[in-house]
């Protein structure tokens, strides 16, 4: 369970997050690859913020459910929960 600093730093790092991938996109210009690119950076950058807040154990929980997401985005099923 994450302490209440943790969860406060997890929401600005995800806001701020947010607000990158929104810029990102309307820079991008429909250029895929320039997105792509740019959306990779950015969760480099986010996941070593989530390091420095996480705990190990909290890492590992993060990093797993990050990588179960990416797996139903893959497989068609990434949407807001319309199952």
């Amino acid at each position: 369970s994450l302490s209440d600093q943790q969860k406060d730093s997890v929401k600005a790092i995800n806001l701020e997050f947010a607000n990158a991938m929104s810029d990102a996109f309307k820079n991008s210009n429909g250029d895929r690859d320039a997105m792509r690119s740019a959306m990779q950076s950015l969760r480099t950058a986010q996941d070593a913020r989530f390091k420095a807040v996480l705990n190990d154990d909290q890492y590992k929980q993060y990093d797993e459910w990050r990588k179960d997401q990416r797996s139903r985005m893959r497989q068609g099923g990434g949407g807001g929960g319309n199952k």
